[in-house]
């Protein structure tokens, strides 16, 4: 046999092997890939501590999903995970955890606690919290925080320019300092003690066991 057409034999058998290697661990990873996993794109960054607050910011000129862009919910580990991470800015400060988002990133905040979030033009979710207090501030349009199936014994809010706050019906809220200055502020739940500021341009929407608030008023 020729020595070039040994040559290209022994080319093609290690492109063969080499490709069947590939396929074996792109099934193995596929394999092992949890598919159910809504963060399995994600990148994952390890704290080395808690932070009380946490500041989550976007620039003017980003643009974001309309959906929730950071989701806080309480775990036993603190991690950060990202998904497109080339757009999300992190840094770890004295002050808290900084996040700044741009072009359609998001991320998810895992943390045993936290006693302050403050978010400008990027929408927030934090669930699954038992919290003493936790104070919210929500400036900016396309801003908004939403807290889900969380109990929290005393609540501090502050909505301005557009800023919006809501309250869903799975969670328990027993104190509410609320302070609005052009924001929205919507509830589904019954808030057993409630001390306001309201400006004329902003807005309160309630439903469900919130509209008791009304009839005690009356």
């Amino acid at each position: 046999m020729k020595t070039s057409n040994i040559i290209i034999i022994s080319t093609i058998v290690v492109f063969i092997i080499g490709f069947a290697i590939n396929a074996a661990g792109l099934k193995k990873m596929y394999d092992h890939t949890n598919w159910n996993d809504p963060y399995r794109n994600f990148t994952k960054h390890k704290l080395n501590k808690t932070f009380d607050r946490v500041y989550v910011f976007a620039p003017d000129s980003a643009d974001l999903w309309n959906e929730d862009s950071l989701s806080i919910k309480r775990g036993n580990d603190n991690v950060l995970m990202l998904e497109n991470d080339p757009n999300i800015h992190w840094q770890a400060t004295d002050s808290g955890l900084v996040i700044r988002f741009s072009h359609n990133a998001k991320g998810l905040l895992i943390t045993p606690k936290i006693k302050q979030v403050i978010v400008r033009r990027v929408s927030c979710r934090i669930s699954n919290f038992d919290l003493d207090s936790l104070q919210l501030n929500v400036s900016k349009e396309f801003c908004g925080i939403s807290i889900s199936n969380s109990k929290i014994n005393y609540l501090n809010v502050s909505a301005s320019n557009h800023g919006h706050l809501v309250l869903d019906e799975y969670s328990r809220i027993n104190k509410l300092n609320l302070a609005l200055r052009g924001g929205t502020f919507s509830s589904g739940i019954y808030i057993r003690e409630i001390s306001q500021t309201v400006t004329p341009d902003s807005r309160i929407e309630l439903w469900g066991n919130a509209l008791q608030w009304i009839a005690q008023k009356k």
